[in-house]
């Protein structure tokens, strides 16, 4: 075996041992492109070797032949990888007509020793030193598959450029770096590696060089695939599981949280239909499938199965807006329960000593409200204080607003004072792996953050229910509820505008948005109160309520020096 053998020899090698590691490290958000090129490099590396070893025309042609997967398919692979990576828009129509075009001309390849449509002829040549050259004249195809190759190299070098040019945030800048250095040594090595040598081929070095970084791109996909990895913390920590089943009913998976929750779905076998004679669990499923397959809209339900209780989401898998099959999503609440069961203990205990109508009553009722708003915030680390704080802020606006609106006497401010530190007691049904998140939340982050608003009307609803006090009831429900609402119509949980927001809930919107304005946020940086000023007065008559702004003025002085003596 001559040196040149050798060193395709280790070529390939060094392909195969990347790509059994490819596989090994292979997860299902790694591009289709990645195992396509990590298949065909190999096979590449092989004809290399094999026409190292030729001894005749015949055999270096085959092996020739073989050499050509990795310039009509490698680069096409390169450039595509690139583009997935960027999130470039690519029709998945033009892919498959540039793959056809790379498939066309290795058509052509194959035709090498029986027209002249690609080699015009081809002779064998055996250097003394062992190398085994083929002396080729090339035909009109080959200038072709020159031009193409050059198209798709350049193609990926430019669009490098444009994502460094473009300053994109979503992709690391090693990644780039990785690419580059791909491009780099493929171009290196095709232009320039035959002017070194005739007697080898630099290029197949390349490819292993190619195969090694796009190992470090992969492990980087799945470190920056955010999506991906919340998700599985996201099962991990709160035991949460997913069921999916096909169009036609056929169990298609399950996680293993859904497993831990149903365990006898680890006996049951992919592709089949649900024994739901023999389970009340399956027909259970059955019962919830069938449901949003008569009314075409997902479904929620809450069930108690091993001493937890789960919030079920029952919603269709889609691809592309094409119904394909039913997902149940299982989310641990029980921690949640406990809490709400917790406040509806409270409030029954209140309840049987509210018809003496004492004072003691009436602060034991003020300490819990107080105690279970402060649990919430003790969940949520970004708005330490924030409870007291809001609970003083509303009392000073509301002392101006008192005696001088028909529809805020003062038994109505009593109760927006009392309520107001419940206001956001749903945040105890919102998952840890969101509420305790330190940076920006996702658009579908911001959805189940932005439930708080509903869930917390819910429990109080459900702690208050025996309350007499029907009025206070009222206030403390739509305080939560409604908090969020923006005057313009732009706020959630309903887009309610104007005067359909109730008065408690527009007045405790002000004091909310002004304290987040005047602490410190994680996500953003404190203002000063005149900014903070300006930015609530700026925004009455789009985000708050305009009549509520001479009350807002007339607090300012006093509120500021509240918050200058606030730790």
């Amino acid at each position: 075996m001559s040196a040149y053998s050798i060193y395709y020899l280790i070529c390939l090698l060094l392909s195969a041992a990347l790509t059994i590691v490819f596989v090994m490290r292979w997860t299902p958000q790694i591009p289709v492109h990645y195992p396509l090129l990590f298949l065909l490099i190999p096979l590449t590396e092989v004809g290399y070797f094999m026409f190292s070893l030729s001894t005749t025309l015949e055999e270096a042609l085959l092996a020739n032949k073989m050499t050509y997967f990795g310039g009509c398919f490698i680069q096409p692979l390169v450039l595509f990888s690139i583009l997935s990576i960027y999130n470039i828009s690519f029709r998945k129509s033009m892919q498959a007509f540039f793959y056809a075009i790379s498939m066309i001309m290795y058509g052509f390849v194959l035709t090498i020793g029986f027209n002249q449509s690609f080699y015009k002829a081809a002779t064998l040549e055996i250097t003394e030193d062992g190398a085994v050259l083929l002396n080729k004249t090339y035909g009109v195809v080959h200038v072709l598959f020159y031009l193409i190759v050059i198209l798709y190299m350049f193609s990926g070098i430019l669009i490098l450029i444009y994502a460094k040019l473009s300053k994109r945030n979503d992709v690391s800048t090693k990644t780039l770096g990785y690419y580059v250095t791909i491009e780099v040594v493929t171009v290196s090595s095709f232009f320039f590696g035959r002017m070194i040598t005739k007697k080898v081929e630099m290029i197949a070095f390349s490819y292993v060089i190619t195969q090694a970084f796009f190992l470090m791109i992969m492990s980087y996909i799945r470190l920056y695939n955010t999506a991906a990895n919340a998700a599985a913390v996201y099962e991990q920590r709160n035991n949460n599981g997913f069921i999916t089943f096909s169009k036609t009913r056929q169990f298609i998976g399950a996680t293993p949280g859904a497993i831990n929750i149903y365990p006898e779905l680890a006996d049951v076998h992919v592709d089949t239909v649900l024994d739901t004679a023999g389970n009340e669990n399956f027909a259970t499923f059955d019962k919830w499938i069938s449901h949003i397959i008569h009314t075409g809209v997902p479904s929620d339900y809450e069930i108690l199965q091993n001493d937890h209780f789960y919030s079920v989401n029952v919603n269709f898998l889609k691809i592309k807006n094409k119904i394909i099959g039913y997902c149940i999503a299982l989310e641990d609440i029980t921690q949640s329960r406990k809490y709400a069961h917790l406040l509806e203990d409270y409030s029954r205990k209140l309840n049987e000593e509210v018809t003496y109508k004492t004072e003691h009553i009436k602060e034991m009722q003020d300490k819990m409200i107080l105690s279970f708003a402060e649990m919430v915030e003790n969940r949520d680390s970004s708005t330490g204080g924030h409870i007291k704080r809001t609970s003083r802020a509303v009392q000073i606006l509301v002392s101006k607003i008192r005696d001088n609106r028909k529809d805020a006497d003062s038994a109505f401010c009593s109760y927006v004072v009392n309520a107001a530190p419940m206001h956001d007691l749903g945040k105890i049904a919102i998952p840890d792996a969101i509420l305790l998140k330190p940076g920006p939340y996702e658009s579908w982050e911001h959805i189940i953050m932005h439930k708080h608003a509903e869930k917390g009307a819910q429990i109080i609803h459900r702690a208050f229910e025996d309350y007499d006090d029907a009025d206070f009831k009222r206030i403390a429900e739509n305080i939560a509820h409604y908090h969020h609402e923006r005057w313009d119509g732009g706020g959630y949980p309903l887009g309610l505008s104007s005067t359909d927001i109730p008065l408690e809930a527009r007045i405790m919107a002000i004091v909310d948005v002004y304290d987040a304005l005047v602490t410190e946020r994680t996500y953003r940086e404190i203002l000063s109160f005149e900014d903070a000023y300006n930015t609530i007065m700026n925004a009455m008559g789009t985000q708050f309520d305009p009549s509520l702004a001479k009350y807002f003025a007339a607090s300012r002085q006093e509120l500021e020096e509240f918050y200058k003596n606030t730790d």
